[in-house]
């Protein structure tokens, strides 16, 4: 619409990623996989900025970009477990492709640019949107395959955990998926096209997500680290959207 100068904007990324990666530099100093990982995160944000209006492919690159942020992160300070690293950068990757491929396509059905869904079947008539079975088997796969990584990494410090804590985590991380689920499946039977209720169906998915895998930290990260990790970031998504957008659960994007 011309409310944001191109040239500007190409300014302010550049510099702003000019920063950011120096900054990863500084961070990853002597540590060559976190090294390694940080490039390929911004590697792949570029391509994604590049073709993410043109190509189908798109969800593909901003998935891998944002995944490569976990080990990233997590490298600098533990050794390699290779079947772990493995295990959350799936997690990071699958969550990121469902926001991307099914979400942002569905946030994006107005739009004349590259979409998955529109690929798939989907289509907007008459302020109804149309989804195929194909599309929402699709969504349900994707969603489920989260679940099931976030219990692998479960299992895996099971370990540390004393009996009533165990079951405790257990009845939470139900609790989270049932209800991630449940606006899931919301966001497919909704089939009026009101677009600030699909966004409101979106950041619940993410939300409750986010709180099944914060929740597996326990074990090793203890109560007061998990209370931070829920309380921050919604905290942060309330103010900055109340700023941004005047509105609490959703960004207008």
């Amino acid at each position: 619409s011309g409310a944001i100068n191109i040239n500007h904007a190409r300014i302010v990324a550049a510099i702003g990623t000019a920063i950011t990666y120096v900054f990863g530099v500084f961070l990853t100093y002597g540590n060559l996989m976190s090294f390694i990982f940080m490039n390929i995160a911004v590697i792949f944000g570029f391509i994604y900025n590049i073709e993410n209006k043109h190509s189908v492919m798109a969800p593909f690159y901003i998935s891998i970009s944002f995944a490569s942020l976990l080990p990233f992160a997590y490298l600098m300070g533990h050794n390699p477990n290779l079947y772990l690293d493995a295990v959350i950068f799936s997690i990071a990757f699958i969550t990121m492709f469902y926001q991307i491929s099914v979400s942002g396509n569905i946030k994006d059905i107005e739009v004349d640019q590259a979409n998955m869904l529109k690929y798939m079947g989907t289509k907007l008539i008459a302020n109804v949107i149309y989804f195929g079975n194909n599309v929402v088997i699709y969504a349900t796969i994707l969603r489920i395959a989260v679940f099931e990584l976030i219990m692998i990494v479960f299992q895996i410090y099971i370990k540390h955990l004393i009996g009533y804590l165990n079951i405790i985590v257990i009845i939470i991380v139900a609790i989270m998926f049932m209800i991630t689920m449940f606006y899931h499946f919301k966001m497919f039977t909704h089939v009026r096209w009101e677009r600030d209720a699909y966004l409101s169906y979106m950041s619940k998915i993410e939300i409750f997500n986010y709180f099944t895998f914060a929740t597996i930290i326990i074990p090793f990260r203890g109560i007061t680290d998990y209370i931070i990790l829920l309380i921050f970031p919604i905290v942060w998504f309330v103010i900055f959207n109340k700023v941004m957008w005047n509105t609490s659960m959703y960004p207008k994007v």
